[in-house]
């Protein structure tokens, strides 16, 4: 039986043809590496190239960061997210963020948030803390990905994070039907040197800034707190927009001012995330008014990496309720460069307090670390032995990389 096709295939070339037989590496030597080779050989130099400045950069820009939560275990209601490389998140999740403005030079990415079921409008509850945990990085990461070309600036990246608080709200009230509890949120956004925070409810942020010099001493440090003008009703922005949809504030314990909704449910908490019965009809509760929102206070700060900027610290509604910002301030600057131990401390103490006996006390704390200085984050170097002969290493990492055994025994040095 004949075969069709033979004279085409006296014709047909290999893409290798010439090259059979010839290492890879040889034909890089001698300059005579195929076309296709030579573009992907390129394709990765380019991307390893990359991916080296990214690291460059990221190393300049370093936070030791660590949170620990004490108290109340049967439920989580407070959730946190650290994300030290947000680049890698979009990467993964295949969303490309822009590349001029503020991102230029790929400048890192970093995300701390916290979501606290402590900050309700009325009792606590994990059900929509949990919710904002998961939705948060998609959502701020394709808000953050939409900004026009030309407007990648802080007034932007600011609408973004107003943003997102928007989204989370609807993902819970629409999305959830189930979930009838609220929470508070703390976020803050590293872009570059850019510190962007935004605060809803009644957690807290704090950017710590070092305290002025005296001589050779560094007096404490100082607690400024990225959301106060928000989350109560002594605020006049939020008591205004409370008595427009028909409020109206009273005075409650411990000289708090209050409110109350048509269903008689009472609360000193102006803004959260979550709770229908707050929220009129997108909340999908017949006669239930609209008297909360969720808009968070957002700020822009230039952070001088270690210098004036000490450290961030996120908190969950009980913590400073119990503990001022000036012991705070004295825990940052007493623990140096030690999160754990920071964070730790200001968690127990805030959990020995009487009224937190039913609370969970979690806190985040970021460590600026100083651009010059690797042993904060990196571990000291082993010593080498001294008294052990050069082969004998030698010999060791022969055998890691899986050279027989008996080569011990070719390479031992002669005793003298």
């Amino acid at each position: 039986m004949s075969v069709g096709g033979g004279s085409s295939g006296q014709n047909f070339c290999s893409s290798n043809a010439g090259f059979s037989g010839t290492p890879l590496w040889k034909l890089k030597q001698q300059g005579q590496l195929p076309n296709q080779w030579r573009e992907h050989e390129e394709a990765k130099e380019l991307q390893a190239k990359e991916l080296r400045e990214e690291e460059e950069a990221a190393a300049t820009l370093r936070v030791a960061v660590d949170a620990v939560s004490l108290g109340r275990v049967d439920l989580n209601l407070v959730r946190h997210i650290v994300v030290k490389d947000l680049r890698k998140a979009a990467a993964r999740s295949k969303i490309a963020l822009p590349t001029g403005g503020l991102f230029e030079n790929k400048a890192p990415l970093q995300l701390f948030a916290l979501f606290d079921g402590q900050s309700a409008a009325e009792g606590p509850g994990p059900m929509a803390a949990e919710c904002c945990a998961k939705a948060l990085q998609p959502k701020l990461l394709r808000n953050m990905s939409v900004i026009p070309q030309g407007y990648e600036n802080a007034t932007f990246i600011k609408a973004c994070l107003k943003k997102a608080f928007e989204d989370l709200d609807k993902e819970v009230l629409r999305n959830h039907p189930g979930v009838s509890d609220g929470c508070g949120g703390a976020v803050a956004l590293l872009v570059g040197e850019k510190l962007f925070t935004a605060v809803c409810g009644s957690c807290e942020l704090t950017l710590l800034e070092a305290g002025p010099r005296k001589g050779n001493k560094q007096d404490t440090c100082k607690a400024v707190n990225m959301g106060v003008n928000q989350g109560h009703f002594k605020v006049p922005e939020d008591q205004k927009f409370l008595q427009d949809n028909g409020g109206m504030v009273f005075p409650g314990e411990g000289g708090k001012l209050m409110t109350s909704n048509p269903q008689g449910a009472t609360t000193a908490v102006s803004r959260s995330i979550g709770d229908r019965a707050w929220k009129g009809s997108m909340g999908g509760m017949p006669g239930s008014l609209k008297f909360l929102r969720s808009v968070p206070e957002t700020r822009h700060t230039d952070v001088s990496w270690a210098d004036r900027h000490i450290a961030l610290v996120l908190s969950s509604t009980p913590v400073p309720a119990a503990i001022p910002s000036a012991q705070v301030a004295l825990t940052i600057s007493d623990f140096e460069y030690k999160p754990r131990a920071a964070s730790g401390d200001i968690a127990h103490r805030a959990a020995l307090a009487p009224q937190n006996a039913n609370a969970q006390c979690t806190t985040i704390v970021v460590y600026f670390v100083p651009k010059d200085d690797r042993a904060v984050m990196e571990p000291a170097a082993k010593r080498a032995k001294k008294d052990s002969p050069q082969p004998f290493c030698l010999i060791e990492n022969l055998c890691h990389s899986g050279v027989t055994f008996y080569m011990l025994f070719v390479l031992k040095p002669k005793k003298e």
